[in-house]
């Protein structure tokens, strides 16, 4: 490097940390502003672990981990936490700061006492400019959890919302809202609700009601349900990248309402193993507008899996997506015990890698109950995944007609292939903590 290079590197240097200085004073306080850079640029001091999924991953320095109030310590046994980063670039010759906004999860703690932070890539983002630019012209100010906006319910009381943070950018969110009951049996998760992965957030209102206010004469006891669901909404087809989080990755410090479902003066379904909930159900979609699709996943025996899908089969009888839905229901040991209906893969491709059996998903962890004196094993799951075509989750919708079979038709009463699933997998989930037996040979009987 000659000469004037250094210098211009080194006033480039002292303009960045300038306006990063003055940023810093002039944001929230719950908030850091922090001059980036790429991982690829091998941040100093920092232990690279494997790392397969870089894209919405970032690393931080010890210095940002303090100013943010994050546990560093949680990160040596390879945890991880989500955080919202807000891009704004520097105002120049008196044009307006452009902004954006994502959720990032942070993977590794770099020691260092400045602040910074190093991205996988800025592609959330839209920013739509090169690496270079970002790292030269934007800031990016980071809050230390997730979502703008917490809602918690507690048993049948009223709603009670907290702000974390004002979203920057009006109209565009992500929120959580979280009911939480004594009774540990069931919890319902939707990690990618509102308009990231659409129709969750509405199944999961209709699975609730099917289990907390059971209809018919031969109807079962009333079931409570804990909630966690996560909504939300961007716009310009961007929800899903801006706000999609892998559910192995998700923790619940980034999630204020998650982690006070977890709270530890919250009562365990079972305290001698840990097990928080004795079943978790986590409603998912996948993009395909081929055909109606399900994937039974979680680590649940694979047998409960099968009785859920007979029962939303059952469900069906008389509507508009009788005999329709393909499912494909993973043997997590052996694929080539997989239960297959109506030709799923042939269909749909080979999606086992949407099977949701990892014990980090977050459906399975907080069910799973452990073996304390053996190295922590697995000894109960619960996890019950569903994966789902848009045309389960959204035959109602304006792109319906974009589906092969979507039969969905108001004029003549039908409603939406969501709702049907859902008070299937409600009425399967009745049944079985009423008789956990009846779900012997289910797999046999599809």
């Amino acid at each position: 490097m000659n000469y004037l290079e250094n210098f211009m590197e080194r006033i480039t240097w002292f303009l960045t940390a300038l306006t990063f200085t003055l940023l810093t004073i002039a944001s929230p306080a719950s908030a850091v502003t922090t001059p980036v850079g790429l991982i690829a640029d091998s941040p100093p001091d920092c232990s690279i672990l494997a790392d397969n999924d870089l894209e919405n991953h970032i690393y931080i320095t010890t210095g940002l981990a303090n100013l943010l109030g994050i546990d560093t310590a949680d990160f040596q046994n390879g945890d991880r936490r989500q955080v919202r980063v807000t891009a704004r670039s520097k105002p120049l010759l008196g044009r307006t700061s452009h902004v954006s906004t994502a959720v990032y999860t942070v993977t590794q703690i770099c020691v260092a006492r400045f602040s910074k932070a190093w991205f996988g890539n800025f592609d959330h983002l839209f920013l739509h400019v090169s690496d270079a630019v970002v790292s030269a012209f934007y800031l990016m100010e980071i809050e230390p959890v997730a979502p703008g906006d917490t809602t918690v319910t507690v048993g049948q009381g009223n709603p009670a919302t907290n702000q974390n943070f004002v979203e920057p950018i009006p109209n565009k969110h992500l929120e959580e809202a979280v009911t939480i009951h004594n009774d540990k049996r069931v919890v319902m998760l939707v990690p990618h609700g509102g308009k990231i992965e659409s129709g969750t957030s509405e199944q999961g209102v209709t699975f609730v009601s099917a289990m907390e206010n059971p209809q018919g004469p031969q109807a079962p006891p009333a079931q409570d349900v804990n909630v966690w669901d996560v909504d939300g909404k961007f716009g310009d087809n961007q929800t899903h990248e801006r706000f999609h989080i892998t559910s192995t990755d998700i923790r619940p410090e980034g999630y204020p309402g998650l982690d006070q479902l977890l709270d530890d003066q919250e009562p365990l379904f079972d305290a001698a193993t840990s097990r928080h909930f004795e079943y978790a159900v986590a409603f998912h979609g996948f993009d395909s507008k081929l055909d109606y699709g399900i994937i039974l996943g979680g680590a649940v025996d694979q047998e409960i899996r099968c009785y859920i899908a007979a029962a939303i089969e059952a469900e069906t009888v008389g509507t508009h997506i009788a005999g329709q839905i393909r499912y494909l229901i993973p043997d997590h040991d052996n694929a080539n015990n997989n239960v297959e209906v109506r030709g799923f893969v042939g269909t749909f491709g080979n999606l086992s890698g949407l099977a949701g059996h990892s014990p980090l998903n977050i459906v399975n962890w907080i069910s799973a109950g452990v073996d304390s004196n053996n190295n922590e094993e697995i000894i109960a799951d619960g996890g019950i995944q569903l994966e789902q075509s848009n045309c389960v989750r959204q035959d109602d919708h304006e792109d319906q007609d974009k589906c092969d079979l979507s039969l969905w038709d108001e004029d003549d009463g039908d409603e939406p292939a969501r709702d049907i699933v859902a008070r299937g997998v409600a009425n399967a989930l009745h049944d079985i903590l009423a008789n956990p037996a009846v779900t012997v040979g289910a797999c046999n009987q599809l």
